[in-house]
């Protein structure tokens, strides 16, 4: 099928200049569902239930589109949100979802700054690893077993893949793959930034 988009007015060097244009279309955005906001109940467990009833009583929008995909499932997910929208709360249902099962493998989670770890490990209880720390347990991962257990990757503010922080994430994502691959254990993937344009063009399933 041959396809030939043909503008419907012509081009005036006086109004559009002498350049050359070429336009660029983006898909259109994913269109939200026409969804209530999730109660806690949701959850479907009393533990995971109260971790939130002391702060909320219902999921918001973004946590409620979202929480398909990321609770009932272990599909790879990117979260794409502005910044306050409650994104934490989303990557944590794949973290419940993990805890939830009979054999429970480790969650990792990456950041890019060592003040963003630190915040975490005050608001979740749990102890996490800065990059620059498991990228060095990642060059060691045949005599580390708790590297060789991850059922869950969270890549936290994944935007910043383009900066200076971008070649250790592509190198502790690419590892973490490829560490899976080798030992037969699934590991899920839960990217969440701020809303991207290229979103195709930065994730690949090669």
């Amino acid at each position: 099928i041959d396809l030939s988009i043909v503008p419907d007015s012509r081009w005036d060097e006086k109004t559009h200049g002498t350049a050359e244009m070429f336009l660029i279309m983006f898909p259109p955005p994913t269109p939200l569902l026409e969804l209530q906001p999730l109660p806690l109940s949701a959850l479907h467990n009393k533990e995971f239930k109260s971790i939130y009833s002391s702060t909320i009583q219902t999921f918001n929008k973004i946590q409620t589109q979202v929480f398909q995909a990321l609770y009932t499932s272990d599909e790879n997910v990117f979260i794409g949100a502005p910044t306050g929208s409650g994104k934490t709360i989303c990557t944590e249902f794949a973290l419940l979802h993990l805890w939830s099962k009979h054999e429970q493998p480790r969650a990792v989670c990456i950041e890019p700054y060592q003040e963003m770890v630190d915040q975490h490990v005050a608001e979740c209880r749990r102890k996490f690893s800065g990059k620059e720390i498991w990228d060095i347990l990642f060059r060691r991962w045949r005599q580390c077993k708790n590297v060789q257990n991850i059922g869950l990757l969270i890549a936290d503010e994944i935007q910043l893949v383009g900066g200076e922080v971008g070649p250790t994430y592509e190198v502790v994502i690419s590892r973490t793959r490829y560490i899976a691959a080798e030992t037969k254990v699934k590991t899920r993937i839960v990217a969440c930034g701020v809303s991207l344009a290229f979103l195709s063009g930065l994730f690949s399933t090669d």
